[in-house]
């Protein structure tokens, strides 16, 4: 994507995000009729809000409390940790995992 699109797209983006309701319908709707050849990075960038809504709100540690206990690597694969999905394990070692 050429900067210019990208700092459009961000632009747009970060418009959108700080709408509620109505006003973030309108807006969109009418930036992707503006852009067309934008709409589906804009679209992409945001179809996680409603998700992504409150994720930091809270500590890690609480949030996921137990995800982790007594699982083994294979048993996490597919697992959702917030909007990520786990693929697979990475490696281990020391007292963590690192995941894809």
């Amino acid at each position: 994507m050429k900067t210019e699109n990208w700092r459009k797209v961000e632009e747009i983006v970060s418009e959108a995000l700080a709408l509620e309701g109505e006003q973030y319908l309108s807006y969109v709707n009418r930036k992707f009729e503006e852009f067309p050849e934008l709409k589906g990075e804009i679209k992409s960038l945001l179809q996680n809000k409603d998700e992504a809504d409150g994720f930091f709100d809270s500590p890690a540690a609480l949030q996921f409390a137990g995800f982790f206990d007594d699982q083994d690597s294979a048993s996490m694969e597919g697992q959702k940790l917030g909007v990520y999905r786990i693929l697979r394990e990475l490696g281990t070692g020391g007292m963590g995992a690192v995941y894809l």
